[in-house]
């Protein structure tokens, strides 16, 4: 077995990372209400369109507007935070070990660049929303405020990408361990 492979073994079986944790127990359990709450309203939606041919007003505006951008955007940062990212690793484990953290680093930071781009022009196009009062359609639910969620969680998003990009870094400056980490001498 390969050190690298050893090294996956000992990352999944360490403790899951403390710090953090209550940070993303909340965005959790926020994003599960959230949607527990679509469920609800959507149900109700159904219910009383079926049996009292009287729909909930603005269901499909609060769905799409409000509950799906949020519940979207806090997974994305959750993920972010917890490392949870679908990764396609087809040349990334082909690299030398001492340059995986760099590679790593320069991957991260391209995409805290383009998260950074999104926030700064989703907060533009937010401050837009709110100038002009923006609803959706003729329903006249007012949606302005939930273009906000974008660029909030688009700059937690950096956030969580710069500690990563300190970590990968750290990593990758320390210098090589030089003991064995065969299992016969762990």
């Amino acid at each position: 077995m390969s050190i690298e492979a050893h090294a996956e073994i000992d990352a999944l079986k360490a403790p899951a990372r403390k710090r953090g944790d209550w940070f993303n127990k909340i965005l959790a359990g926020f994003a599960a209400v959230l949607t527990l709450g679509m469920m609800l309203h959507i149900s109700l939606n159904a219910v009383s369109r079926s049996f009292f041919d009287a729909p909930v007003h603005g269901t499909l505006e609060y769905t799409q507007f409000w509950y799906l951008p949020i519940v979207a955007f806090v997974g994305i940062v959750t993920a972010q935070r917890s490392k949870e990212h679908i990764e396609a690793r087809l040349l990334f484990d082909h690299l030398p070990p001492r340059s995986q953290p760099f590679v790593q680093a320069g991957t991260d930071l391209l995409m805290l660049a383009l998260a950074a781009l999104i926030a700064f022009y989703s907060a533009e196009m937010a401050m837009d929303s709110q100038e002009i009062g923006r609803t959706a359609g003729v329903s006249g639910i007012v949606i302005w405020p939930a273009t906000f969620v974008v660029p909030i969680a688009m700059t937690l998003f950096v956030i969580c990408s710069a500690i990563d990009i300190y970590g990968d870094l750290r990593r990758a400056c320390r210098k090589p361990d030089t003991r064995s980490t065969s299992p016969e001498e762990a």
